[in-house]
């Protein structure tokens, strides 16, 4: 916000994280405020892997501390893939889902893409974001979307108007 203002740059600037479900941030978030999106919607992730075995519980968790929990990129937990009514238990325990945008031009490949537009198609997201860490994700958007459910996907694309400043 210095710089911004030292290069009489007018713009607004907020500062957020994405967290990852472990240990650390079990303990962190009930002892220190963390940085939100908005209001208190707050971004977590968690490994590629397997489900953290305690899931439902740091949900419940994190809205007790008055938090609700949005769940980046969905579509990438492959150990969901199977198992579908996973993702509506998540919903159903108060999760909100963020769909990364690279998903739907098969960034991560056209499995990835196809249950980010099964997810699209049941209404399971929310809201829509990226990753974007380095020139190629940013390359990747000059790719056609893959998604067939392109209603839906615009729909949550006017819903990140609620994260406007």
């Amino acid at each position: 916000q210095k710089a911004l203002e030292e290069n009489k740059i007018k713009m607004p600037l907020q500062a957020a994280a994405e967290y990852f479900i472990d240990s650390w941030f079990e303990n962190h978030f009930k002892e220190e405020k963390l940085l939100t999106l908005k209001d208190n919607y707050v971004l977590v992730e968690m490994s590629y892997q397997n489900a953290p075995l305690n899931i439902y519980k740091t949900i419940f968790e994190i809205q007790l501390a008055g938090y609700i929990p949005v769940l980046a990129h969905p579509e990438r937990y492959v150990f969901y893939h199977n198992a579908f009514s996973e993702y509506e238990k998540l919903k159903n325990a108060g999760c909100v889902f963020q769909l990364n945008l690279l998903s739907t031009v098969d960034y991560y490949g056209s499995k990835i893409g196809k249950i980010a537009d099964e997810l699209l198609a049941k209404g399971m997201y929310t809201f829509c974001g990226t990753d974007v860490h380095h020139k190629k994700h940013i390359e990747a958007f000059d790719e056609k979307v893959k998604i067939k459910n392109i209603d839906s996907l615009k729909e949550i694309i006017a819903n990140n108007q609620f994260f406007k400043f």
